[in-house]
């Protein structure tokens, strides 16, 4: 960060600034990085995705802001087996599907009626299974520990009455 102003910078090998992204546009705090297989990096903030190519300098904007209110914070992003990224938000599991050159988004959300679907929405963290890509965990804030198989959409849930010592796992 520089002063108030939060962005996204190149560093070379001895901390200079080699380049500055998104010189118009200023980064809020709580903005998501994270990077991508093909060496993009990835910046989830205030209802878009920016992905930016640092071979090239391509950048690319993608909104999602009709899926998710404003002001809603993505902790955490990861990308599983079939392609797909993951936004861990407060208001539940945000779902980027690869298509045609952009993303379809979708939200994953509770429903106390589907015993397979969330059982929080505040979510705190994310892991690609390393034994399983098509499995992603979540840690939630009070609802344990919820795992998705990407291959089913169904969620498995473990609590404290499954032998968790605590439900909020960060």
């Amino acid at each position: 960060s520089m002063g108030n102003k939060h962005r996204l910078l190149r560093l070379g090998a001895l901390g200079n600034i080699e380049k500055q992204y998104f010189e118009r546009q200023t980064l809020q705090m709580g903005a998501c990085i994270g990077l991508a297989g093909d060496g993009v990096v990835q910046v989830a903030h205030n209802g878009k995705i920016i992905r930016v190519n640092p071979a090239d300098d391509h950048t690319e904007v993608f909104d999602y802001s009709g899926v998710l209110p404003y002001g809603h914070e993505v902790r955490a992003m990861a990308q599983t087996a079939n392609g797909y990224w993951w936004f861990a938000t407060d208001f539940g599991l945000l779902e980027a599907v690869p298509e045609k050159g952009a993303f379809r988004f979708g939200i994953h959300k509770q429903n106390p009626a589907d015993p397979d679907a969330l059982r929080n929405e505040n979510i705190a963290c994310l892991l690609v299974d390393p034994a399983d890509a098509a499995l992603l965990w979540m840690g939630t804030k009070g609802g344990g520990l919820e795992c998705l198989d990407t291959r089913t959409g169904k969620v498995r849930h473990f609590s404290t009455k499954n032998g968790l010592p605590n439900d909020v796992i960060y």
